[in-house]
């Protein structure tokens, strides 16, 4: 069980695995592969490092991280990114990953920061020892009971009204928007 560490140039090398983790995890449109790409190519700054634990020939966790002044290392996140890059297979001990990954960067790191990570995603550890956890803000969540067309259906109908309008006067101007989603329903982990 190891970490290895490349240079973010070698991403599109490792852009199967990072499908493949988000898939079998987390299953987070926001971690999805298109996402973490395009962020990348308008974000990075070149000096990010991609980095995969592996244990029993099983890829158990990937990460993007950037260095942050001397000594600190953080996840990759744009200011427009909800969530950090950052994602591992249910269930992997998160004191023994980041204490492993830590004496594997580069440089004298004294602090890695893991930013914004989803609770709903990814559980959040106890404090222990070095491993300190901080709130940082209550996100936005709309939960869903069923399809969208159930969901659409249960809004008012003046904002249906409203967003039918819109949409109409838009395809008058200039063109015709559709968007289509292709996630499935998943079960919280409190088993909602």
């Amino acid at each position: 069980m190891s970490w290895k560490v490349y240079p973010i140039s070698e991403f599109k090398n490792h852009q199967d695995c990072w499908r493949r983790l988000n898939q079998e995890g987390a299953g987070s449109p926001l971690l999805e592969l298109a996402f973490i790409s395009t962020m990348l190519h308008a974000f990075s700054s070149g000096n990010e490092i991609l980095v995969c634990y592996e244990g029993d020939n099983t890829l158990l966790a990937m990460a993007v991280l950037s260095p942050d002044n001397r000594g600190r290392w953080i996840t990759f996140q744009p200011s427009q990114a909800p969530l950090s890059i950052w994602i591992h297979r249910t269930g992997v001990d998160w004191p023994m990953l980041l204490s492993t990954l830590i004496k594997k960067l580069p440089g004298y790191p004294l602090v890695l920061g893991i930013t914004q990570q989803d609770s709903d995603l990814v559980p959040r550890p106890q404090d222990h020892g070095t491993l300190k956890t901080l709130d940082y803000i209550q996100t936005a969540r709309i939960s869903l009971q069923g399809d969208f067309d159930s969901y659409w259906k249960s809004r008012g109908r003046r904002l249906r009204q409203n967003m039918r309008t819109q949409r109409n006067r838009h395809r008058k101007r200039c063109c015709n928007h559709s968007l289509t989603g292709k996630y499935k329903a998943r079960r919280s982990r409190t088993g909602d």
